[in-house]
């Protein structure tokens, strides 16, 4: 299941995301769609407990049925609402997936899978921070000259979330608000960070295995000889 949770990640950052700008209505419903279906694939895949899987399925089902009302209505106070029950699922996800990454367990493919949702979260992340900055205090984020910026569309945020979060900062978006510079610069720090931090557990915990796998074969040689 992390497959499918992290192709669907996958689908809805790198394609439905910049689709999604035109605002298209079939754009928009598909887009609802694999959003929707990915929360539910996130709890079935990573909710370990069914007292987790319980108290993540309410926080994703207030975030769904806010994203069709105000895919539907539009109206600004349940676009913002929308986010910010989608932070909510996504920081949820975040803490699921994360800790799957840093449990004691051998590192298998599961486990790199999850890393790389990780990261991808965390820039989801920042994405829907920015976006609520941006509705509670318009203007919070300016945009280049000739490119207007969709404050109501998330994935918006999202292109500026990942360039800040891989250091690239291409300028055409900037941040303006106090807040909002402070929440870029904790990004950029922690894009930084992250790879190397999740890269470092992965090699611990594979290395610590492998030691442990040779001290137990070791152990049985010699008590094999005696």
């Amino acid at each position: 299941m992390m497959s499918i949770f992290l192709g669907l990640l996958c689908i809805e950052i790198f394609v439905f995301g910049p689709l999604s700008r035109d605002q298209r209505p079939l754009v928009t419903v598909i887009n609802g769609i694999v959003f929707s279906f990915l929360l539910v694939v996130g709890v079935i895949a990573m909710a370990p407990r069914l007292h987790s899987q319980i108290s993540s399925a309410m926080v994703v089902a207030i975030a769904i049925a806010l994203r069709w009302l105000a895919t539907l209505q539009g109206s600004a106070q349940l676009y913002l609402w929308d986010k910010i029950t989608s932070l909510a699922a996504t920081l949820v996800f975040l803490a699921l997936v994360l800790w799957q990454v840093y449990k004691e367990s051998p590192v298998t493919a599961h486990k790199i899978r999850g890393s790389v949702a990780a990261y991808l979260l965390m820039a989801i992340v920042f994405a829907f921070s920015y976006n609520i900055i941006e509705l509670l205090h318009p203007g919070a984020f300016s945009s280049a000259p000739g490119n207007r910026l969709q404050v109501y569309q998330v994935n918006e945020f999202l292109y500026f979330s990942i360039a800040t979060l891989t250091t690239v900062g291409f300028g055409d978006i900037t941040a303006i608000h106090p807040f909002a510079r402070s929440l870029v610069m904790l990004e950029s720090i922690i894009g930084v960070l992250c790879p190397i931090i999740l890269i470092g557990v992965l090699v611990s915990l594979r290395t610590e295995r492998l030691r442990d796998k040779i001290g137990k074969s070791g152990h049985g040689g010699d008590v094999h000889g005696t």
